[in-house]
């Protein structure tokens, strides 16, 4: 199955009501299996860097099918090999961005910025975790 704009639209009404209980503006992204977008938003107040952020965020999740958080893990002492995929101005290896799975199955993913790392974390977890 494939990402439907209802469930992307779904998705960021779930990251919003979270944002909204952290007290965070925050922009949200979602991108199908492929990485390219299905449904955005930036909240009100939002900053002007945030939207690149969260498409970026999702984009790098779903291209590489696990969490920016692990990512930025995985990738802590290999600076070379991040910059070499961040200078093509996509992808982004910062905490934010979530696969969403369909029975254990990459669909798409989540982006979320606007907060701390820890914040846009937060927020991407609890929407697809819910």
């Amino acid at each position: 199955m494939s990402l439907t704009l209802e469930l992307a639209e779904k998705l960021i009404a779930k990251a919003k009501a979270k944002s909204k209980e952290m007290d965070v503006i925050m922009s949200i992204a979602v991108v199908d299996d492929g990485g390219h977008l299905v449904a955005f938003e930036r909240m009100d107040g939002g900053r002007w860097h945030t939207p690149m952020l969260a498409i970026g965020k999702a984009y790098t999740s779903a291209g590489f099918r696990t969490t920016t958080d692990a990512l930025q893990k995985r990738f802590k002492d290999r600076q070379g090999f991040v910059t070499s995929f961040v200078g093509q101005g996509k992808f982004v290896f910062i905490e934010g961005g979530v696969p969403i799975l369909e029975n254990d199955k990459v669909i798409g993913a989540i982006g979320v910025s606007g907060g701390t790392g820890q914040q846009d974390k937060e927020c991407a977890e609890a929407v697809v975790n819910t």
